[in-house]
Protein backbone atom coordinates (compact mmCIF):
# COMPACT_ATOMS: atom_id res chain seq x y z
CA UNK A 1 0.00 0.00 0.00
CA UNK A 2 2.96 2.53 0.36
CA UNK A 3 3.63 1.83 -3.50
CA UNK A 4 0.19 4.06 -3.67
CA UNK A 5 0.57 6.41 -1.64
CA UNK A 6 4.22 7.57 -2.55
CA UNK A 7 3.30 7.43 -6.06
CA UNK A 8 0.18 9.04 -6.20
CA UNK A 9 1.94 11.95 -4.20
CA UNK A 10 4.52 11.72 -6.75
CA UNK A 11 2.23 12.29 -9.93
CA UNK A 12 -0.15 14.40 -8.14
CA UNK A 13 2.62 16.83 -7.71
CA UNK A 14 3.96 16.43 -11.46
CA UNK A 15 0.09 17.02 -12.64
CA UNK A 16 -1.13 19.59 -10.54
CA UNK A 17 1.83 22.42 -10.64
CA UNK A 18 1.58 25.89 -8.82
CA UNK A 19 0.78 27.73 -12.17
CA UNK A 20 -2.18 25.74 -12.87
CA UNK A 21 -4.99 27.37 -13.34
CA UNK A 22 -8.32 26.81 -10.95
CA UNK A 23 -11.94 27.28 -12.01
CA UNK A 24 -13.40 30.44 -10.78
CA UNK A 25 -17.21 30.37 -9.46
CA UNK A 26 -18.79 33.85 -11.11
CA UNK A 27 -22.00 34.60 -9.64
CA UNK A 28 -23.05 33.64 -5.77
CA UNK A 29 -20.40 34.07 -3.05
CA UNK A 30 -23.15 32.53 -0.74
CA UNK A 31 -22.02 30.13 2.05
CA UNK A 32 -23.49 26.58 2.81
CA UNK A 33 -23.99 27.10 6.18
CA UNK A 34 -21.95 23.70 6.60
CA UNK A 35 -18.95 25.19 7.83
CA UNK A 36 -17.79 24.65 4.46
CA UNK A 37 -17.60 26.25 0.88
CA UNK A 38 -21.41 26.26 -0.75
CA UNK A 39 -23.73 28.19 -2.13
CA UNK A 40 -25.92 28.48 -4.98
CA UNK A 41 -23.01 28.25 -7.18
CA UNK A 42 -21.53 25.39 -5.80
CA UNK A 43 -21.86 23.52 -9.30
CA UNK A 44 -19.48 20.98 -7.47
CA UNK A 45 -21.39 20.10 -4.03
CA UNK A 46 -23.48 17.03 -4.02
CA UNK A 47 -25.37 14.90 -1.89
CA UNK A 48 -22.35 12.76 0.16
CA UNK A 49 -24.27 9.70 -1.14
CA UNK A 50 -20.88 8.39 -3.39
CA UNK A 51 -20.33 11.34 -5.70
CA UNK A 52 -17.44 14.12 -5.83
CA UNK A 53 -19.09 16.37 -3.36
CA UNK A 54 -19.71 16.76 0.02
CA UNK A 55 -23.31 18.11 1.62
CA UNK A 56 -24.12 21.52 -0.10
CA UNK A 57 -26.14 23.26 -1.80
CA UNK A 58 -27.73 23.87 -5.26
CA UNK A 59 -25.64 23.40 -8.26
CA UNK A 60 -26.82 25.89 -11.25
CA UNK A 61 -23.90 28.00 -11.92
CA UNK A 62 -21.33 27.85 -14.10
CA UNK A 63 -17.81 28.24 -13.63
CA UNK A 64 -14.89 30.04 -15.77
CA UNK A 65 -11.26 29.73 -15.94
CA UNK A 66 -9.05 32.02 -13.40
CA UNK A 67 -5.46 31.84 -11.80
CA UNK A 68 -7.28 31.41 -8.63
CA UNK A 69 -6.53 33.38 -5.09
CA UNK A 70 -9.22 35.95 -4.97
CA UNK A 71 -9.01 39.52 -3.50
CA UNK A 72 -6.42 38.47 -0.95
CA UNK A 73 -8.97 39.80 1.95
CA UNK A 74 -9.54 35.63 3.18
CA UNK A 75 -12.83 35.98 1.16
CA UNK A 76 -12.69 32.62 -0.74
CA UNK A 77 -11.41 28.95 -0.72
CA UNK A 78 -9.64 26.72 -3.12
CA UNK A 79 -10.54 23.10 -3.07
CA UNK A 80 -8.01 20.78 -4.71
CA UNK A 81 -9.03 17.24 -5.70
CA UNK A 82 -6.85 15.00 -6.73
CA UNK A 83 -6.05 11.26 -7.31
CA UNK A 84 -4.45 8.23 -8.56
CA UNK A 85 -5.78 4.60 -9.23
CA UNK A 86 -3.72 1.75 -11.33
CA UNK A 87 -6.34 0.17 -13.83
CA UNK A 88 -4.69 -3.28 -13.54
CA UNK A 89 -5.54 -3.67 -9.76
CA UNK A 90 -7.99 -0.74 -8.52
CA UNK A 91 -6.40 -0.01 -5.79
CA UNK A 92 -5.17 3.89 -5.51
CA UNK A 93 -5.28 7.07 -3.14
CA UNK A 94 -7.24 9.81 -3.22
CA UNK A 95 -6.95 13.30 -1.36
CA UNK A 96 -9.31 16.80 -0.92
CA UNK A 97 -7.63 19.94 0.25
CA UNK A 98 -9.57 23.07 1.12
CA UNK A 99 -7.15 26.11 1.31
CA UNK A 100 -8.34 29.90 2.34
CA UNK A 101 -6.96 33.27 0.67
CA UNK A 102 -4.60 32.94 3.72
CA UNK A 103 -3.01 30.15 3.04
CA UNK A 104 -4.34 28.05 5.68
CA UNK A 105 -6.02 24.12 4.97
CA UNK A 106 -9.36 24.12 6.59
CA UNK A 107 -10.22 21.11 5.29
CA UNK A 108 -7.46 18.30 4.74
CA UNK A 109 -8.34 14.43 4.08
CA UNK A 110 -6.86 11.69 2.06
CA UNK A 111 -8.36 8.07 1.43
CA UNK A 112 -7.36 4.95 -0.17
CA UNK A 113 -8.98 3.92 -3.06
CA UNK A 114 -9.54 -0.37 -3.01
CA UNK A 115 -11.94 -2.08 -5.42
CA UNK A 116 -12.52 0.36 -8.36
CA UNK A 117 -14.86 -0.97 -10.92
CA UNK A 118 -15.09 0.76 -14.69
CA UNK A 119 -18.70 2.98 -14.36
CA UNK A 120 -19.84 2.61 -18.30
CA UNK A 121 -22.82 5.31 -17.62
CA UNK A 122 -20.30 7.86 -18.85
CA UNK A 123 -20.75 7.58 -22.93
CA UNK A 124 -18.52 10.38 -23.50
CA UNK A 125 -15.78 9.42 -21.45
CA UNK A 126 -12.66 7.50 -22.51
CA UNK A 127 -13.12 5.11 -19.35
CA UNK A 128 -14.70 6.30 -15.73
CA UNK A 129 -14.39 4.50 -12.35
CA UNK A 130 -16.32 3.89 -9.43
CA UNK A 131 -13.60 4.17 -6.72
CA UNK A 132 -14.56 3.31 -2.86
CA UNK A 133 -12.73 5.41 -0.59
CA UNK A 134 -11.62 3.87 2.48
CA UNK A 135 -9.42 4.22 5.42
CA UNK A 136 -9.93 8.16 5.95
CA UNK A 137 -6.73 9.97 7.01
CA UNK A 138 -8.55 13.36 8.10
CA UNK A 139 -5.70 16.10 9.03
CA UNK A 140 -8.43 19.24 9.68
CA UNK A 141 -11.82 18.80 8.72
CA UNK A 142 -13.53 22.15 10.06
CA UNK A 143 -14.49 23.14 6.41
CA UNK A 144 -14.63 20.21 4.51
CA UNK A 145 -18.29 20.69 3.79
CA UNK A 146 -18.90 16.77 4.18
CA UNK A 147 -16.22 15.78 2.38
CA UNK A 148 -14.25 14.26 4.95
CA UNK A 149 -17.27 11.38 5.03
CA UNK A 150 -17.34 10.14 1.49
CA UNK A 151 -17.61 6.63 0.91
CA UNK A 152 -16.93 6.92 -2.70
CA UNK A 153 -16.22 8.76 -5.75
CA UNK A 154 -16.56 8.84 -9.35
CA UNK A 155 -14.55 10.40 -12.33
CA UNK A 156 -13.35 9.77 -15.86
CA UNK A 157 -11.34 10.66 -18.50
CA UNK A 158 -11.65 11.57 -21.94
CA UNK A 159 -8.80 11.32 -24.60
CA UNK A 160 -6.32 13.23 -24.93
CA UNK A 161 -5.75 14.45 -21.38
CA UNK A 162 -9.01 15.78 -20.22
CA UNK A 163 -10.89 14.60 -16.44
CA UNK A 164 -14.17 14.32 -16.33
CA UNK A 165 -16.13 15.49 -13.31
CA UNK A 166 -19.18 13.26 -12.52
CA UNK A 167 -21.94 14.65 -10.39
CA UNK A 168 -25.86 13.82 -9.86
CA UNK A 169 -24.76 10.79 -12.68
CA UNK A 170 -23.45 13.26 -14.61
CA UNK A 171 -19.80 13.76 -16.27
CA UNK A 172 -18.57 17.33 -17.79
CA UNK A 173 -15.10 17.85 -18.50
CA UNK A 174 -13.54 20.04 -17.13
CA UNK A 175 -10.74 22.09 -19.52
CA UNK A 176 -9.45 24.50 -17.31
CA UNK A 177 -7.94 23.61 -13.66
CA UNK A 178 -8.63 20.20 -14.30
CA UNK A 179 -5.53 17.63 -15.14
CA UNK A 180 -6.09 13.68 -16.41
CA UNK A 181 -3.15 11.61 -17.41
CA UNK A 182 -2.41 8.23 -17.89
CA UNK A 183 0.91 6.59 -18.23
CA UNK A 184 0.44 2.52 -18.67
CA UNK A 185 -1.98 1.50 -15.92
CA UNK A 186 -1.38 4.77 -13.80
CA UNK A 187 -3.97 7.03 -14.13
CA UNK A 188 -3.47 10.32 -12.52
CA UNK A 189 -6.21 13.29 -12.17
CA UNK A 190 -7.74 16.05 -10.13
CA UNK A 191 -9.65 20.07 -10.11
CA UNK A 192 -8.63 22.86 -8.35
CA UNK A 193 -11.72 25.28 -8.28
CA UNK A 194 -11.61 28.77 -6.85
CA UNK A 195 -14.52 29.51 -4.97
CA UNK A 196 -15.08 33.40 -3.85
CA UNK A 197 -16.30 34.08 -0.63
CA UNK A 198 -16.75 30.71 0.15
CA UNK A 199 -15.42 29.80 3.81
Amino acid sequence: MLRYTYLGSLCILAALGCGDSVNEATTSTSSSGSGGAGGDDCWYCGDGGGGNAGVGGATTGKGSSGKGGGSGKGDGVTITWQGVLDTKTGAGSYSIVYTTDEKVDVCDVSFTIEGATLDPSCAACTFAYTMPLTMPMVTVATGCNGEDKLTSTKWGHTDPDTVMFEKGGAYTPIKDGGTSKVDADVWTFGLSYFLPGGK
